[in-house]
């Protein structure tokens, strides 16, 4: 029926005006999140001093947004893995080297 067509229109114009603003808020608070994060890594002496210092980095990831933090600390999650998995890796090839070269030592003792 018309009257339902009419409510219809309304409650769409309605949800895509909802949607608009709640786009608005999003995209208003990621440039205030990023205004305020380039003036906080400017006060705290740049961005390279904020890098190789981990008490400022550490300060930082605190005022960004939660889901941020949660890919601040999957990332560093990540790369600590690999670091440890690399740390392995190593320990491993060396331990097997070092252990071939002391029986190549032991053997050339024995002839």
């Amino acid at each position: 029926t018309p009257r339902r067509s009419r409510r219809s229109r309304t409650a769409c114009d309605l949800l895509s005006l909802a949607c608009a603003a709640d786009t608005a808020l999003l995209v208003r608070e990621t440039y205030d999140q990023g205004t305020k994060l380039a003036a906080e890594v400017e006060r705290l002496g740049g961005a390279k001093a904020v890098a190789g210092d981990p008490a400022l980095r550490t300060r930082v990831v605190a005022s960004l947004s939660a889901a941020d933090q949660v890919v601040v600390a999957t990332v560093v999650s990540e790369v600590e893995a690999s670091r440890a998995s690399l740390e392995a890796s190593l320990l491993s090839k060396f331990s097997t080297s070092r252990d071939e070269a002391v029986a190549r030592h032991d053997a050339m003792e024995r002839q």
